[in-house]
């Protein structure tokens, strides 16, 4: 058994051979020869760590976009639904239909609060300047008292999901009249 031992920690001869040439290889090298080598490696390990830190930073940074993002399509499909409460909403409450449209109104209202909680908010609209980045036209108008393209009336509401657009507003746009 102790014969088995010993062959283990003996070294393989190429093993040797290679320490050997790399020692005289380094013998041979200069002064200057060295501290240029040197340089060298500690500005690629510099380098290395940089890059690993940069790496570091994009994985924080994808991560947080991604939890930051991540209901985006689950949101995007809830703003139908949306709409249609704020349509049923619209309707004329009579003594038959007020309690219906009272707790209709509850349930919206909690859909709402649940969907300001993931940073959903509306785009406001009405009476702003246009915007192609959130407004989408579907109709215009020539007007003579706009000194600039307002949107006269909102069809669909836009809405931004903390800092990007989950759906543009549909919008109607009055354009000063032109001489």
């Amino acid at each position: 058994m102790s014969e088995s031992k010993h062959k283990r920690t003996e070294k393989h001869p190429k093993e040797g051979q290679e320490k050997g040439r790399i020692n005289a290889d380094i013998q041979e090298m200069t002064n200057v020869e060295v501290e240029e080598t040197s340089e060298n490696y500690k500005d690629l390990l510099l380098r290395v760590q940089a890059d690993f830190e940069n790496y570091k930073k994009r994985s924080i940074k994808e991560k947080e976009d991604f939890l930051k993002y991540a209901n985006f399509e689950l949101l995007k499909n809830i703003l139908p639904i949306v709409d249609n409460f704020e349509r049923a909403m619209a309707v004329e409450a009579n003594t038959n239909t007020k309690a219906f449209l009272d707790g209709f109104q509850m349930v919206f209202t909690q859909l709402k609060e649940l969907l300001s909680k993931f940073g959903v908010s509306e785009i406001d609209s009405l009476g702003q300047v246009f915007n192609p980045n959130l407004h989408q036209a579907i109709q215009s108008e020539e007007v003579n008292d706009a000194s600039e393209e307002t949107i006269s009336e909102v069809y669909q509401k836009g809405y931004l999901l903390k800092d990007k657009i989950l759906r543009l507003a549909m919008v109607k746009v009055s354009r000063p009249k032109k001489n």
